[in-house]
């Protein structure tokens, strides 16, 4: 949300560092939904469904934004090419592609 990206870098201690950061976390709350958390334990789903909402300072509240099954998920294989460059990203981060 600060920089308008989410690469493998952005999960490491440098971004973690930002004090932006911290005051992003303090305006944030989880709040559990069972249904996700039921159908994640299901071993026929084993979805990771996530939220989110986002009530603006004037006090608007914006549409729920919701995925029920992410990318990569074995329901959507057809589209793990986008994930696998996110995570080859990550991996190139600790261990040399030359190797």
């Amino acid at each position: 949300m600060i920089f308008g990206r989410l690469t493998a870098e952005d999960y490491e201690d440098d971004v973690a560092k930002d004090p932006r950061i911290d005051d992003l976390r303090a305006k944030m709350y989880c709040v559990e939904d069972p249904q996700i958390t039921l159908d994640y334990h299901d071993p026929a789903k084993r979805t990771i469904g996530n939220g989110l909402t986002i009530t603006l300072n004037d006090g608007t509240v914006m549409d729920e934004v919701f995925i029920d099954i992410p990318v990569g998920h074995k329901f959507r294989r057809e589209e793990v090419s986008h994930s696998t460059t996110s995570s080859d990203s990550r991996v190139n981060l600790y261990y040399s592609p030359n190797l």
